[in-house]
């Protein structure tokens, strides 16, 4: 790619708005496919462009690892985006290598669609993972848009940086961005831009430290998730999230008589209860009405405290 295929923009999440923008035309039918849990903005991004999200679920039992031959058979005429993320927010898991490749298999024989690819999180990966960027395959490289930013392996949250690099068809999909930008926040301010480019090119060191701080606080987090009984939680290997499955717990009573039937009667009782907060399932979508997420960009002293206070409150369950 050159400078012509990249557009910075307020944000990865404004990225792909830009992009979803760019790409769908209300009236047309046009669908996006994306694996399942996903981050919550995905479907209102694609409802306010105009098109029509298509769910392909990926539970617990496969790490929340999309099927490609699964993905391939939610393609139709009418798709016009395959949406993916990964490592992933809500999941905590990610694909590897080889998975990238099969997906980008699935991409290559169907010349209509663009692949957008959310690598948010590309630096914060666990143990033996490895992050393959969907824009480094020659076979798709031209179909492929990578959105990226500096509010998670930078913890540049308020910045608002992010970007979105699309060579394709002579970086026809960048300048059309760049138009649509034009009209809504015309750019970034120059100083953040800056800013920016020092972190990209001379803070690999403190990146790296911070990606061994989460790596320790995502097995401690694992850990104590994992003494929590009857529920079942993949191991994290990458981004910041786990998403343990609580469903076991629907119908039953909690210790202060609130009888749970959804992720979100769970979430408010955990947090009335214990003072323990998490994020309820249900709008991530596919799978997640029966799993609730937690983050560990907390401290060690938090996150040991927040699980021992769940495991001690599921354990008292009539």
């Amino acid at each position: 790619c050159g400078p012509g295929d990249v557009v910075i923009s307020t944000g990865a999440k404004h990225s792909l708005y830009l992009v979803l923008q760019v790409l769908i035309d209300p009236g047309a039918g046009h669908e996006v496919v994306a694996p399942t849990p996903c981050w919550v903005s995905y479907r209102p991004m694609v409802d306010l462009a105009g098109g029509t999200m298509v769910e392909v679920p990926a539970g617990p039992e496969r790490d929340f690892r999309v099927d490609p031959s699964s993905l391939d058979a939610a393609i139709t005429p009418k798709t016009r985006v395959v949406l993916v993320n990964s490592p992933s927010n809500p999941c905590g898991t990610m694909l590897t290598p080889d998975e990238v490749g099969a997906v980008a298999e699935v991409i290559e024989a169907h010349e209509h669609i663009v692949l957008v690819s959310d690598e948010i999180y590309e630096h914060l990966v666990y143990g033996d993972a490895v992050h393959r960027s969907y824009g480094s395959i020659p076979a798709i490289a031209d179909r492929v848009v990578t959105v990226n930013g500096m509010s998670k392996a930078w913890a540049m949250t308020g910045w608002r940086l992010g970007y979105l690099c699309a060579p394709g068809d002579d970086g026809a999909l960048a300048k059309a961005a760049t138009r649509l930008q034009s009209q809504m926040t015309t750019c970034v301010t120059s100083f953040a831009m800056a800013a920016m480019r020092t972190a990209l090119e001379d803070t690999a060191d403190e990146v790296e430290a911070m990606r061994a701080i989460f790596e320790h606080r995502a097995a401690l987090m694992h850990e104590g998730v994992s003494r929590w009984p009857e529920v079942r939680c993949p191991r994290p290997t990458g981004a910041f999230y786990v998403f343990p499955e609580v469903a076991a717990y629907f119908g039953r009573t909690t210790p202060g008589g609130r009888v749970l039937e959804t992720s979100v009667d769970f979430a408010e009782a955990l947090v009335e209860e214990v003072n323990v907060a998490v994020v309820p399932g249900d709008d991530f979508g596919g799978c997640g009405h029966r799993h609730v997420r937690l983050s560990f960009a907390c401290s060690d002293e938090d996150i040991a405290k927040g699980c021992d206070r769940v495991e001690r409150w599921l354990r008292s369950f009539s």
